[in-house]
């Protein structure tokens, strides 16, 4: 059987497990937001469309049980400000589960470089 997919932008559905993911990197667009220029607002604009992918296959349960840990160590990366810890995962991630992050990892990624600037 083909299961549902709830409706793009709707994140009520993603697993308690996985609401950090979704918490710090709405909170870390927030803060690229904050300090970027006029120049940077296309480039973060382009981040947020590809993290909402990310949350849509989150909220809908289509992301992999080792993606989830991954990103789940990413984020505790950012939250504590370890921007190289965070890249350094971002890294692995997308040399090994290509297929699967490619979507949404370049939106990742430009959190962590601009806000390893602000740092």
């Amino acid at each position: 059987p083909i299961k549902n997919r709830h409706p793009a932008g709707d994140r009520t559905h993603i697993p308690a497990g996985h609401k950090q993911i979704f918490t710090v990197l709405s909170s870390e667009l927030s803060l690229a937001r904050q300090y970027s220029t006029p120049a940077a607002k296309r480039p973060l604009d382009d981040a947020e469309k590809k993290l909402n992918v990310l949350f849509d296959m989150l909220n809908n349960e289509e992301v992999s049980g080792p993606v989830v840990d991954q990103m789940l160590l990413l984020t505790q990366s950012l939250q504590s400000k370890n921007y190289n810890a965070a890249y350094q995962t971002h890294l692995e991630l997308h040399s090994t589960r290509t297929d699967e992050v490619s979507s949404w990892m370049t939106g990742v990624k430009r959190l962590i470089v601009d806000n390893a600037k602000i740092q």
